[in-house]
């Protein structure tokens, strides 16, 4: 499958951490986590960066995941994002969104993972 680079994003460092644990064990990807949309935009816009996947949660502090496909859009990405939330039937279809409901199953994330950077 090559090396491929899947970006975290969420508030929480317990479901960040679990998250990592999960990919990485299952896929052998070590997944680079940030705990805000705001932080990942810094990292994505201070060099060229080639990014597989985008896993976000929706609702955190600093600002809504559901900014990323606007972001995106912005830059001319095309990058397939996994929102996960507790509130998935509400939330907006989007170009290359996936909307997982909260709480994850892990095989329904891995399965999930494996179908979109393949």
């Amino acid at each position: 499958m090559g090396q491929k680079n899947i970006i975290i994003i969420d508030d929480q460092i317990e479901i960040r951490d679990t998250l990592t644990e999960l990919i990485d064990s299952y896929l052998s990807i070590r997944p680079v986590s940030f705990e805000s949309l705001d932080s990942f935009l810094e990292y994505l816009d201070s060099e060229e960066r080639n990014i597989d996947l985008v896993i976000s949660d929706v609702h955190m502090p600093t600002g809504s995941g559901l900014r990323l496909p606007l972001e995106f859009e912005k830059r001319s990405l095309d990058i397939p994002i996994i929102f996960f939330s507790g509130m998935a039937d509400q939330l907006p279809k989007s170009k290359n969104v996936t909307i997982l409901r909260k709480p994850l199953v892990s095989e329904k994330l891995i399965e999930t993972i494996e179908k979109l950077i393949k």
